[in-house]
């Protein structure tokens, strides 16, 4: 039966997404929201998306870290096959990208040590990498939402399962209709007008113990 791993709970919302790399502020609004959340475990790689970049605020404006990932044979690679590419450093970089443009921020010490593993330790698939972030994401920030992954792929989606997996991207400049981001104090302020809806550890950093409020009125 299709969706047959679901919890059956009459009037819980549900949500069908896919995963991210430090994904963005709107993807995380979702997350605060009560109900189900699967994240899609067995897709075809898409390139270009949040499932291996996340977009911080740098000194000159909002910038993308990447994470290389190795080329496949086939353009319709199965997600959970993808490989990180660690012949490229990525994982200094990141690191000290983040540090030159948080460091100041005012609660980037009280949580970069949650973060860290993430550039410390080697990891091969890029599956297993942002379901773990976003698993300690959600601890660190107080979201108790429950979340699964997918037992197959649905390309139409499911029944009474809002289909979310395409409309959270980085060209999209409107991610979601239940998502109506507020202004918050960013590192850069005093050159750098706000931008909405960058990942969660711009969030994060300059927030800290608010976070999770904010998220959730972002649904207001």
């Amino acid at each position: 039966m299709r969706g047959d791993f679901l919890i059956n709970s009459p009037g819980m919302q549900r949500f069908l997404l896919s995963i991210s790399y430090f994904g963005p502020v709107s993807y995380y609004s979702l997350l605060s929201l009560p109900g189900q959340f699967i994240l899609e475990g067995h897709e075809h790689y898409t390139r270009q998306s949040w499932r291996n970049r996340c977009r911080i605020m740098g000194a000159n404006g909002p910038l993308d870290l990447i994470v290389p990932v190795v080329k496949g044979h086939s353009t319709r690679q199965p997600l959970q096959s993808v490989r990180i590419d660690n012949r490229i450093p990525w994982q200094k970089r990141h690191n000290k990208t983040i540090e030159a443009a948080y460091s100041k921020a005012p609660f980037y010490e009280f949580y970069i040590d949650e973060f860290s593993v993430f550039w410390q330790n080697e990891y091969h698939s890029l599956f297993d990498l942002d379901i773990a972030i976003t698993k300690r994401i959600m601890e660190v920030i107080g979201i108790s939402s429950e979340i699964k992954i997918s037992d197959r792929f649905y390309p139409t989606g499911l029944p009474d399962v809002n289909d979310y997996r395409n409309l959270i991207h980085p060209k999209s400049p409107t991610p979601h209709s239940m998502f109506h981001p507020h202004p918050y104090v960013q590192v850069f302020e005093d050159r750098i007008p706000f931008t909405p809806d960058l990942s969660i550890l711009d969030l994060i950093f300059c927030t800290g113990p608010d976070t999770l409020a904010y998220l959730q009125k972002c649904h207001n």
